[in-house]
């Protein structure tokens, strides 16, 4: 807890997000400092969201990436 007259202003970095295909699957990443995580996966295929690799917050091997979509 911080008592002060002033207020408290902590800067945050906006997420970027980027939408990518990863294993033949289109998926919304953000980038963090550890690389690339899955945050939402844009497919109609129920068997794309059993797969425990596309779960989000899973981080990307950048070898898998297929393309950026921009």
């Amino acid at each position: 807890m911080h008592y002060s007259i002033l207020p408290i202003n902590i800067e945050e970095a906006e997420p970027k997000y980027v939408e990518m295909e990863y294993k033949g699957v289109n998926i919304v990443a953000v980038m963090t400092e550890n690389g690339y995580q899955i945050e939402r996966l844009n497919s109609a295929d129920y068997t794309n969201f059993m797969d425990e690799s596309l779960m989000p917050g899973t981080t990307l091997e950048n070898s898998l990436i297929n393309r950026i979509i921009q």
